[in-house]
């Protein structure tokens, strides 16, 4: 099946290469109850706290008769249902905003530094080009196959043709140029959210996807600092870690 074919592959690039591997669990209400089967899973084949996996969740993300996006669980719900599973192991998370509130805030326990600033969300606004199957580039993996994110063609009679003014839109994006990011004090956490949810939303790249980041960051910081006073340690940091004051 495709399943133990990609079971196999994981097992592969771990035992013979040094790549991280990134596992993502997608999660529905109706499916919500599995996770702990699906980490009992990995625990067999040696994947969780292991020092080259990481394993989150994800809500399933659906679009109405108009076209909006909305998540079928929230993340802030994902965050305090799971709490009591990825507090066991090092390497799970409820859903990419608690794995990237957590890598933010490493510096913090690690070094006693300042946090990781990001000014984007992701890739797709700092210059990413998927090269896609059809011929054309996408800068968002999200919505490969749609005009919404082509910024160019690859396999025309002209090669590789880049549409500067869609690519521009896209990589320009940032919270230095959403005005709502601007009055928010996570902005610089949360990097603005998922342009392309944004634009299925409001019409427009230029306005936040906020996706309870915020309900979900104090929900991070507050378990990292739990582990941290009880074991010296955050998740992805390490047991030798002091904060200096």
């Amino acid at each position: 099946s495709s399943f133990e074919k990609i079971v196999a592959n994981i097992d592969r690039v771990l035992s013979e290469t040094e790549a991280e591997v990134q596992l993502r669990v997608h999660l529905a209400p109706e499916t919500l109850a599995n996770f702990s089967e699906v980490l009992e899973f990995f625990r067999s084949r040696g994947w969780t706290d292991h020092p080259r996996v990481v394993i989150y969740g994800s809500t399933l993300y659906a679009k109405n008769s108009e076209g909006k996006v909305r998540s079928t669980v929230p993340n802030d719900h994902l965050a305090r249902e799971l709490s009591a599973f990825t507090r066991r192991y090092q390497n799970v998370y409820s859903c990419p905003s608690e794995f990237h509130a957590t890598v933010a805030l490493r510096p913090v326990f690690t070094d006693g530094t300042r946090f990781e600033l990001r000014g984007v969300y992701c890739s797709a606004n700092t210059a990413s080009y998927i090269f896609a199957p059809d011929g054309a580039v996408y800068s968002c993996w999200e919505s490969v196959g749609q005009d919404c994110s082509r910024i160019g063609t690859y396999d025309g009679p002209e090669g590789l043709v880049i549409d500067l003014e869609q690519a521009t839109r896209w990589f320009h994006r940032s919270i230095a140029t959403l005005e709502e990011c601007q009055r928010c004090a996570y902005a610089l956490a949360c990097g603005g959210g998922c342009a392309q949810y944004a634009e299925y939303n409001t019409g427009s790249l230029y306005k936040p996807f906020c996706d309870h980041f915020q309900q979900v960051f104090r929900h991070t910081l507050a378990e990292n600092l739990e582990l941290f006073l009880q074991t010296g340690r955050s998740k992805l940091g390490s047991p030798k870690a002091v904060v200096r004051e």
